[in-house]
């Protein structure tokens, strides 16, 4: 028997079906009034084929140590590398990725380059149900790759959107801006990108060196002033977290919305229902403290897009009584 088919498993499903409807709603209205944004994390890009941050760190890693102890000879040399690679496995990425930049040196942002598209991509449907949207006020992004604006050249919609990755802004009207508030670093390097990235723990202090970054100033009014929808994002982002915080500090903000999975495997028996609820509840606890109301998923890809297209298509069918 599947967990789906348990029925304790049923009953929960059922639960987070009736919770998630007033939230779909809410959102459905945002998205109508042009009061809707959306806050994209690494799961959209890793859903087409990209690497998680992780990933990619490992891959830079490996490239900036390629060669570094050759002069050890060819039999030590790889051991050298693998016991790097191991004492950084559970090191914290910035840490990592600022390792990985000072042996790289001017190297470093074609690497990022190079490992971050060293895979074909697919067009996702959480991809495609996020570009069938046309009536949001915003896209705000932490990926500094072109997948959303590549796709939407494919599917004939590039025209609708304007990438900002600087300042000053200049904004054109009638375009969905697209902020990618941590670079753009697009596949092709003949295309224009940021000439920096926010990867790196120096990168991180820098922008809290200077206070008034463009980046913080864009997040901060949209969280303050509009309803948004965190996609593709576990909502843990220590410096997202800090900006929402503000936000609230600032005004009062609408109720922003994250889709996750419950931290639990569905219940099979009584034990496993505590477990699932007691970490559910916990997990929607600890959102609900900073403005944001968990809608619960169960399938990324497939669930994503239900939830994106309910709040955009049209309006369900109400049968004569």
């Amino acid at each position: 028997m599947s967990d789906r088919k348990n029925p304790l498993a049923e009953k929960e499903l059922a639960k987070e079906h009736l919770w998630n409807e007033p939230q779909v709603q809410a959102l459905r209205e945002a998205y109508e009034t042009g009061r809707l944004c959306l806050v994209l994390g690494a799961g959209v890009s890793k859903g087409c084929g990209l690497p998680i941050w992780n990933e990619l760190t490992s891959r830079m890693l490996r490239v900036a140590l390629a060669g570094l102890y050759e002069a050890v000879g060819p039999k030590e040399a790889p051991l050298h590398e693998k016991e790097i690679e191991s004492t950084f496995k559970e090191r914290v990425r910035p840490m990592v990725v600022r390792y990985v930049k000072a042996k790289l040196g001017p190297k470093y942002l074609d690497t990022v380059r190079t490992v971050l598209y060293q895979d074909p991509v697919v067009l996702s449907r959480t991809m495609k149900g996020i570009l069938a949207m046309d009536r949001v006020h915003a896209i705000l992004t932490q990926n500094f790759d072109d997948l959303l604006e590549r796709f939407a050249d494919e599917l004939g919609v590039g025209g609708r959107y304007q990438p900002v990755y600087g300042a000053p802004m200049a904004m054109e009207a009638n375009r969905i801006p697209i902020f990618h508030t941590h670079g753009f670093l697009p596949r092709s390097p003949a295309r224009r990108g940021s000439d920096f990235l926010i990867f790196s723990e120096d990168d991180y202090h820098e922008l809290l060196y200077h206070g008034h970054h463009w980046t913080d100033h864009v997040t901060i009014h949209l969280l303050a002033r509009f309803t948004c929808l965190f996609v593709g994002s576990s909502g843990e982002d220590p410096n997202l977290r800090r900006l929402i915080d503000l936000a609230r500090k600032m005004a009062v903000p609408p109720m922003h919305y994250l889709m996750l999975k419950p931290p639990a495997p569905l219940p099979r028996d009584a034990a496993g229902l505590i477990r699932y609820s007691a970490s559910r509840r916990a997990v929607w606890d600890a959102f609900d403290h900073i403005g944001i109301e968990v809608l619960w998923i169960h399938n990324y890809d497939s669930d994503i897009t239900k939830i994106l297209r309910r709040i955009a298509g049209p309006p369900p069918q109400v049968k004569p009584i």
